[in-house]
């Protein structure tokens, strides 16, 4: 629970970053830019691997079945 809580707040940041970033985008430097990508990419990977992180913990969870009685 608590590292999920740190991978949101560390998207989160990442994403303020990179809009912080995207706003300077006018006249920045090639070396801004390629900080700019990093970050999109550092964001995507985290996103992807919660949505499996979380998608792993849906299949895993138990599942109860209610069987209708025959009586």
């Amino acid at each position: 629970m608590a590292r999920r809580f740190a991978t949101r707040l560390l998207i989160e940041q990442l994403k303020h970053r990179i809009a912080k970033l995207q706003q300077e985008r006018f006249g920045q430097s090639s070396e801004r830019r390629a900080l700019l990508d990093q970050l999109e990419l550092q964001l995507f990977e985290l996103e992807e691997a919660q949505a499996q992180a979380e998608t792993a913990e849906e299949i895993a969870a138990p599942q109860s079945v209610t069987v209708p009685s025959f009586e």
